[in-house]
């Protein structure tokens, strides 16, 4: 299912190696998105741990952004 405003990146070499290596580095796997219509939200480090919350409880993961008008 595509996610409207959102697709997955393209890599050069070096940014998939960047990736890679963090990928390695925690231990687990990373999606490379690029928003298309959206902008991500900046959020305050207490907004994120509400939302970390709620993604825990959902068992969802969240992606805050704003729309593009």
């Amino acid at each position: 299912m595509p996610l409207p405003g959102v697709k997955f990146a393209t890599l050069n070499e070096e940014q998939l190696k960047t990736l890679q290596a963090l990928e390695k580095e925690l231990g687990v796997y990373l999606l490379a998105l690029v928003p298309e219509k959206l902008r991500l939200a900046s959020l305050t480090p207490e907004q994120v741990a509400k939302v970390q919350e709620v993604e825990e409880k959902l068992g969802v993961m969240l992606i805050a952004y704003r729309a593009d008008r």
